[in-house]
């Protein structure tokens, strides 16, 4: 049905078309948004084909700003006087429809009033999205709840799921902000969630990308709690992510999880000084440098390299080899020129310290071996927050912030 809509649209030059049918008892409206452009799988409040709003047959106007702003939620813009367009309609709208929301009539089902709940979540996620407000996200994530509470796996599970997940990634987004382990432990047993149901068989794509999400909750667990086996399962949760985002196909995608690996690896393999993670993830690396470019995707390119420093450098203090860390030098100093040509202060300020660890160690260098230095466990913190900072995983900011 999302296939054919979007032929329609096509065909008409719009850019949503509302769809549905009326349920057995022909009191209530099953509605669900296809948009012209396809929604990217990885975005907090998407719709998808699968999540509807159910309203009373012949509503009246006190609905009217709910699905007015679900609408709104649901385009994906073509083209960016469009996307800006929208950016600027949203939070009105929520701003609208949240006192609508807070007063629905009392004669509502169940059923309507938790996928009015859900879809004023996804306008609520969206606009946090945009805008990274903080208290916005925690709006998108109490509705969620709220609708979880009536929409059950056993009665709906697709739905379900959908819901899971983007509760996981609104969850996400507020962890990363107020660097709260226990609401990213949240996050991820919603991931874990939305994967019983949402299978690589059925839906290649939204799987694929809660994997690799999943798989940066975990890494970021991990930095919090010093547990190793989470990084472990991080590490099979980018290889399945990878099993449906493959180069050849979504090379994008395939990056952005190529550098996650990479940079979680680079960390397992500080972790347990084992210089074969360490080799896998500075080859993981490069292949993303191989599709971010630094003429195209500029401060992704930064950053894998900046993940492929951090590698190098462990490799070459674990081998003592001098070409190990002259490539890890050569890696920071392209990050951090890149950093300078984009003003980007806190970046550049720790490729800095980064190069300078370096150097230092190529310095203290003596013929038979590298000495040991006293620094070293200050160094794998410095390649940690240089990873971190370098933003990969993280819920996406808006254009002007990238």
């Amino acid at each position: 049905m999302a296939a054919q809509g979007r032929r329609l649209l096509a065909k008409d030059k719009a850019d949503l078309m509302i769809w549905g049918d009326v349920d057995e008892s022909g009191t209530s409206l099953h509605l669900r948004f296809v948009p012209a452009e396809p929604e990217d799988e990885d975005l907090a409040g998407s719709f998808g084909p699968i999540v509807p709003i159910n309203l009373p047959v012949n509503f009246g106007p006190e609905f009217a700003d709910i699905l007015f702003a679900a609408a709104l939620a649901a385009t994906v813009p073509a083209g960016d006087g469009k996307a800006l367009t929208l950016r600027q309609a949203l939070p009105k709208a929520l701003e609208a429809a949240l006192p609508a929301v807070q007063e629905l009539p009392r004669d509502l089902t169940s059923r309507e009033r938790a996928t009015i709940l859900v879809c004023t979540g996804n306008v609520a996620a969206t606009v946090a999205r945009n805008t990274g407000a903080a208290e916005i996200y925690r709006i998108a994530a109490q509705n969620y709840r709220s609708g979880l509470e009536i929409i059950t796996r056993d009665a709906a599970p697709e739905e379900w799921a959908m819901i899971q997940r983007n509760l996981g990634m609104v969850l996400q987004a507020i962890a990363e902000r107020m660097a709260d382990a226990e609401i990213l432990g949240n996050s991820a047993d919603c991931y874990r969630a939305a994967l019983k149901v949402l299978t690589k068989a059925q839906f290649p794509r939204p799987w694929a990308a809660t994997q690799n999400r999943l798989g940066m909750v975990l890494y970021r667990l991990d930095l919090k709690t010093g547990d190793t086996e989470l990084v472990k399962h991080a590490l099979g949760a980018f290889q399945a992510a990878l099993q449906v985002y493959t180069r050849a196909e979504l090379p994008t995608r395939w990056a952005e999880v190529m550098n996650n690996f990479g940079q979680v690896a680079q960390m397992l393999g500080g972790q347990l000084r084992n210089v074969e993670v360490l080799e896998k993830a500075a080859e993981a690396c490069r292949g993303a440098l191989e599709v971010r470019t630094r003429e195209e995707t500029p401060l992704l390119w930064a950053a894998t390299q900046n993940n492929l420093g951090s590698a190098m450098f462990l490799l070459g203090k674990l081998s003592g080899e001098a070409l190990h860390l002259e490539g890890a030098a050569e890696a920071f100093r392209q990050a951090h020129d890149l950093y300078q040509t984009y003003g980007a202060k806190r970046m550049i300020s720790i490729t800095e310290k980064n190069l300078s660890h370096v150097e230092r160690l190529l310095a203290a260098r003596a013929p038979r071996g590298v000495p040991k230095m006293s620094w070293e466990g200050e160094e794998a913190k410095e390649g940690e927050e240089a990873k971190e900072a370098a933003g990969v995983g993280e819920e996406k900011p808006p254009p002007e912030n990238t």
